[in-house]
């Protein structure tokens, strides 16, 4: 005889009271609510939202939540996808977490809507997207990454400039205009000297390659 579903709400109960079982893998409700694909992800944001148990920590609580949308991404990214095209939820935090699970997902299905996530007008959701576009770690995804050296929010451009930092898979001589006019800003050296000093190292090397210094 086939087992019944619990009802929405009670898995999305047992994924709030039980967090720890999620982040280690172990639980039960988070399976079902993956296996639920689209029908999951509403709930799964909305329960984002306080009031708390009050024996558990927002923090767990909500990045328990996130690992359900990242599974989901991994099946199917198509339902999170449709709500950040449709833009139905806040931006801080639901839709960054949505952004962020598309990085988990298949590369041909998500990099167009990430990309497009670079316009979104909330800097939040634009670090989430250059963050996910960075973990899927594909050639394809360099020139969005690229234009994103030029968003007005330095969380955004120190994101793009700390994957060129650290692997050279990211490198390529369309970045040397864009992280040549970030060290050259007296206000991001002012206000961002983190990130004005990275572009420069960055900078150096991106340009010695192109020179065939490296």
């Amino acid at each position: 005889m086939k087992q019944s579903i619990p009802p929405l709400s009670r898995l999305i109960r047992q994924l709030r009271e039980n967090p720890s079982l999620v982040l280690h893998g172990q639980s039960p409700a988070a399976r079902i609510l993956t296996s639920l694909g689209a029908s999951a992800v509403g709930p799964l944001l909305e329960a984002m939202e306080p009031p708390y148990p009050a024996e558990q920590h927002p923090v767990d609580i909500i990045e328990a939540l996130a690992v359900v949308l990242c599974d989901l991404a991994r099946r199917n990214p198509r339902p999170l996808i449709d709500i950040l095209e449709q833009g139905t939820v806040p931006p801080n935090p639901q839709l960054c977490f949505v952004v962020s699970a598309l990085g988990f997902g298949p590369v041909d299905q998500v990099l167009a809507p990430l990309s497009r996530a670079l316009r979104h007008p909330s800097k939040e959701v634009r670090w989430s997207a250059a963050r996910a576009l960075v973990k899927l770690r594909t050639k394809k995804a360099i020139g969005p990454l690229v234009k994103a050296l030029r968003d007005r929010s330095t969380s955004v451009k120190f994101e793009v400039v700390e994957a060129m930092h650290a692997s050279k898979f990211f490198w390529t001589s369309e970045a040397i205009a864009p992280l040549r006019r970030i060290v050259e800003s007296s206000s991001i050296k002012s206000r961002a000297p983190g990130l004005w000093g990275r572009a420069l190292e960055v900078l150096a090397k991106v340009e010695a390659r192109a020179q065939g210094l490296e």
